[in-house]
């Protein structure tokens, strides 16, 4: 495990049970839960090794628990966490860490990748239902009980299977959630998070400016209303608050991984002013972009 003061580097599972502070149980996977690993939630982390994590809020007093729709997300290899930052400071659920090795001797193996999940940091989150959620914590919890199990010749075995089953099953899951999209829907947003990406990826200019409903809308070649229609049809958000999301996130990106300033960020983002962006970012996270890096940096590194 390599840290520095932007990001932790986490490239086994003994080096994520350091990070958490529990001792390690299997050499190839952990399985802890959400409230286990909240403290290291704080710090940007690449990862070095596969990751899955279910997890649903715990605080709504309106809805029984066994009742409540929670999130998968999922991380391979190389990827920087980009979502687990933003979950609900008492979130319930499990993080399930491995090692594409323990899947050697299996049809997984080497092929872990073929999941769409683990490919993207865009598409990389499902949705479950309250059924759906109980499926995958009653997976969740049969490799827990496993890797707390005493190691036999056995062991390796059955966890790669546990783990082979809960991929397939979120496959089911993935599937379900992508293929409801009609394909005109689905080609109108597949552009139009190119378009944000290519507006992220640019030369910061005097001609760059933040992107709005109407200029997306335009260079897809259909209207702000029905660009508007699109995104509350499938993604259940208005297409400015999914561009304001877009940039948000972004900033939390900049904010973790760079030594920009704020106003530097603000720039690179075609901002016309830096406040522009402290107000927005204030109104997307209850926080401003200085007191979102104070919290960050005020965390204790349990790594030292």
């Amino acid at each position: 495990m390599t840290t520095n003061t932007n990001i932790v580097k986490i490239d086994t599972i003994a080096d994520y049970n350091r990070f958490v502070g529990i001792d390690s149980q299997h050499p190839q996977a952990t399985l802890i839960s959400f409230e286990q690993a909240q403290k290291g939630n704080y710090y940007p982390k690449q990862f070095g090794i596969f990751v899955v994590a279910c997890y649903w809020d715990s605080t709504s007093p309106n809805q029984h628990c066994n009742d409540r729709e929670a999130q998968l997300i999922f991380y391979s290899p190389g990827q920087y966490e980009c979502h687990l930052d933003n979950t609900p400071e008492l979130s319930s659920g499990w993080i399930l860490t491995f090692d594409g090795e323990l899947m050697k001797n299996t049809l997984l193996y080497g092929r872990l990748l073929d999941y769409p999940f683990f490919c993207s940091t865009s598409n990389n989150i499902i949705t479950l239902n309250s059924a759906e959620r109980r499926l995958i914590v009653n997976c969740l919890q049969s490799i827990h009980e496993e890797i707390n199990t005493p190691v036999d010749r056995f062991t390796t075995r059955i966890l790669a299977a546990g783990i082979g089953v809960l991929l397939n099953l979120s496959m089911r899951y993935y599937e379900r959630q992508y293929t409801t999209i009609n394909s005109s829907s689905r080609t109108i947003i597949n552009k139009f998070n190119q378009l944000l990406s290519e507006y992220i990826h640019r030369s910061p200019s005097e001609d760059k400016h933040l992107p709005t409903v109407a200029s997306c809308a335009r260079q897809l070649g259909i209207s702000p209303n029905y660009l508007g229609d699109v995104m509350r049809n499938t993604l259940r958000q208005s297409a400015q608050a999914y561009i304001h999301h877009f940039i948000i996130n972004e900033v939390k990106h900049q904010l973790n991984y760079s030594n920009h300033s704020i106003s530097q960020i603000s720039y690179n983002l075609g901002f016309k002013y830096p406040h522009h962006l402290t107000r927005l970012f204030r109104k997307e996270t209850g926080m401003t972009p200085r007191e979102y890096k104070a919290h960050i940096n005020s965390k204790v590194d349990p790594t030292t």
